[in-house]
């Protein structure tokens, strides 16, 4: 699941929010409320704290299917990171190098299959041009 920039600073809210208010569980309906978006929206930056848990680092202690519940010396150590939005540039970054190695790839790709287009004709004018070039000086020898 993709992340934008907003989301990863509404998941740090999130997270900022469970920290200063010693609060250990936090539902979808209580996100919703504290960023004042729709349910589906707070839904899904649920879901993705959830997901996120698992690829970046665990900032969750406990999880459970109805809430999920945060051990404070972990998120906090998270949140001075840089939290979800160093993690978003961390993601930005490598799909803009990824992207910058796909155009000089296909740049460089292009070039090859150019010269291997060229390379006989450009092969056959040199040969061709070498015997033109000992004819001549054969004749030119000969000739008194």
């Amino acid at each position: 699941m993709k992340i934008t920039n907003d989301d990863a600073q509404n998941m740090d809210l999130v997270l900022t929010y469970l920290l200063k208010n010693d609060k250990a569980r936090m539902k979808s309906k209580q996100i919703q409320d504290l960023l004042n978006i729709g349910l589906d929206e707070a839904h899904r930056i649920y879901e993705t704290i959830l997901e996120f848990h698992h690829k970046v680092e665990p900032i969750i202690s406990i999880l459970n299917a109805d809430n999920i519940a945060f051990g404070p010396e972990i998120t906090e150590g998270f949140l001075k990171k840089g939290g979800f939005v160093a993690v978003y540039e961390q993601y930005t970054k490598k799909e803009t190098e990824n992207t910058s190695n796909n155009i000089k790839l296909t740049v460089e790709s292009k070039w090859l299959l150019w010269q291997r287009k060229t390379y006989w004709f450009t092969f056959t004018m040199a040969i061709l041009g070498f015997v033109i070039a000992l004819i001549s000086l054969f004749l030119s020898l000969k000739v008194f």
